[in-house]
């Protein structure tokens, strides 16, 4: 653990720009990656993976917390969500969840952009109309 931490702050340092090129690296959790290849489908190129990709789940963040974009504005994508939220979050929350985190590595999208997918906290009631809007949104470039 102590070793891939090394890892990533040794590249958030050396991180330049973002680049749309195949990562040197990349791991993706399993039950995370088709929230991963679907996001990417839907914002195509404009998707800057940069040069290290790593999306886990994380038993470390504050029980308020869903999920943290760390590589926002770097040349990494290091995304974290959190395992115990996940485990209670229906299908369209987990979906809302990883765009929202993904948009914000990914696109650089930053809170209260006048999206619904950048509202900053977990809407009270999401559904297949908030997922249509937020799919919409990222096609769109908002």
């Amino acid at each position: 653990m102590l070793s891939r931490l090394a890892l990533l702050l040794i590249t958030f340092t050396l991180a330049g720009c973002k680049s749309n090129d195949a990562p040197d690296w990349e791991y993706v959790h399993p039950e995370l990656r088709p929230y991963y290849e679907d996001f990417l489908r839907l914002v195509g190129d404009r998707a800057d993976k940069g040069e290290t990709v790593y999306i886990q789940f994380s038993t470390n963040l504050p029980q308020n917390v869903l999920g943290v974009a760390f590589g926002m504005d770097s040349n990494v994508t290091h995304i974290q969500i959190n395992g115990q939220r996940w485990l209670r979050m229906t299908s369209y929350q987990r979906r809302m969840t990883m765009y929202h985190e993904l948009a914000h590595d990914l696109l650089d999208w930053k809170h209260d952009n006048g999206t619904v997918l950048m509202t900053k906290g977990m809407p009270r009631y999401v559904d297949q109309t908030t997922i249509n809007t937020i799919t919409k949104e990222l096609k769109n470039g908002w």
